[in-house]
């Protein structure tokens, strides 16, 4: 999945294998891993899986089943740079909460909820979240315990600063257009890489 620049796919690859791949004779890794890579959609994937194996998954099931299995997981394949933070993995941290259906609840930050075995987060705490979840020990932190930002105006007046700037501005923008309400941040392009410049620890 990384050779194919799919990594952020991998669990859903290996529960979609793991399965229905049970009477799949002369499997080829390369080849599934490109049926990602070139998919535009999550039903076009599935689409174009049944086509190639003869095998008859339901979209609708499998992204049911695959929601649960997110949202009851962080993904540690999503993140590009698991060592620093950064505004492509807070896009992608975003993005992770919406296709894997964290609900909202205020003073949460991407926990989950045992009661529901739900992840939820606030406006902010989406943000927070992703600053205080360590990768490579798979759990949150305490810190930073608020978030400090400078506001410069609505949504429509964020900058686009540069192509890899402005891509990570727009991954963000939409995702928490979905997710929650409107937020506002400042991103500047440093060594052909966004970060999210925040007074409070950076």
């Amino acid at each position: 999945m990384t050779t194919a620049e799919v990594r952020n796919q991998t669990i859903k690859a290996q529960l979609i294998y793991l399965s229905f791949f049970d009477n799949v004779r002369n499997f080829n890794a390369e080849s599934y891993a490109k049926l990602f890579a070139v998919s535009p959609d999550d039903k076009a994937l599935i689409d174009a899986i049944n086509s190639t194996y003869s095998l008859e998954i339901n979209y609708e099931d499998f992204m049911r089943s695959y929601t649960f299995v997110m949202n009851a997981t962080i993904n540690q394949y999503m993140f590009s740079d698991s060592k620093s933070k950064n505004a492509a993995d807070l896009a992608a941290w975003a993005e992770n909460a919406y296709l894997s259906g964290w609900g909202y609840k205020d003073g949460s930050f991407g926990d989950r909820d045992e009661s529901d075995r739900i992840r939820y987060a606030d406006s902010a705490g989406l943000i927070l979240g992703y600053l205080r979840y360590d990768p490579e020990q798979k759990s949150f932190s305490n810190e930073p315990s608020s978030l400090h930002f400078t506001s410069k105006g609505g949504l429509d007046k964020m900058p686009d600063w540069g192509w890899r700037s402005g891509f990570c501005i727009e991954r963000i923008r939409l995702c928490y257009q979905r997710y929650c309400q409107q937020w506002h941040m400042e991103c500047m392009e440093f060594h052909q890489r966004c970060d999210i410049q925040y007074e409070h620890f950076f």
